[in-house]
């Protein structure tokens, strides 16, 4: 990878890290649930982001952009099992109208609540909790965001994200240091 394209790249996955964690830190001060789920939203389409440079989809394994990936993954210290790389949520949400579908055609009773908040066990609607029932729901109380009944640590990402900010500012910070060096010992 040349090194102009692993500098913009350690630019773009700082930037996208630093605006996640912005959001989240917004997300956990909202005192509106919508509010408080719009940033969570803002939160998940940065880490998105960080995860589609990282480990980009589908296709050859020798495809510039797979090479890509693993080479950033590699030059940031990155495990292949980070969390951020889980593409379970990801594509939960960019797939969402699916699953709205698929969601809805099997309920049985009809029942439906969305943006909520508090520990799921707050909200109880026909012998089920609100994780159960709800297309979107953050329980302060363990962090844990659900989404269509499925729970997402929203934690862990964030200590993914920082480190991923850490590590691609001091990578860059390196790296601009030495090119520095570099044109000034030719001068």
């Amino acid at each position: 990878m040349e090194p102009h394209a692993i500098l913009a790249f350690t630019f773009e996955l700082a930037r996208q890290a630093r605006a996640g964690l912005t959001a989240l830190k917004a997300a956990e001060q909202a005192k509106d649930a919508d509010l408080l789920h719009d940033h969570i939203s803002d939160f998940l389409n940065h880490a998105a982001v960080v995860s589609k440079i990282l480990k980009p989809g589908a296709g050859k394994p020798d495809d510039r952009s797979r090479v890509r990936g693993r080479e950033l993954r590699q030059f940031l210290g990155v495990s292949d099992k980070d969390p951020i790389l889980d593409r379970t949520l990801r594509d939960l949400l960019e797939h969402i109208d699916e699953q709205i579908d698929a969601w809805a055609a099997g309920s049985t009773d009809g029942n439906v609540c969305d943006v909520n908040r508090g520990p799921v066990s707050s909200i109880k609607i026909g012998g089920k909790n609100a994780a159960e029932i709800s297309l979107r729901h953050y329980d302060d109380t363990t962090g844990q965001y659900y989404v269509l009944g499925r729970p997402f640590e929203l934690k862990v990402m964030a200590d993914s994200l920082r480190f991923i900010l850490q590590t691609a500012t001091a990578q860059r910070r390196s790296f601009m240091a030495d090119a520095g060096q570099s044109r000034q010992g030719g001068a």
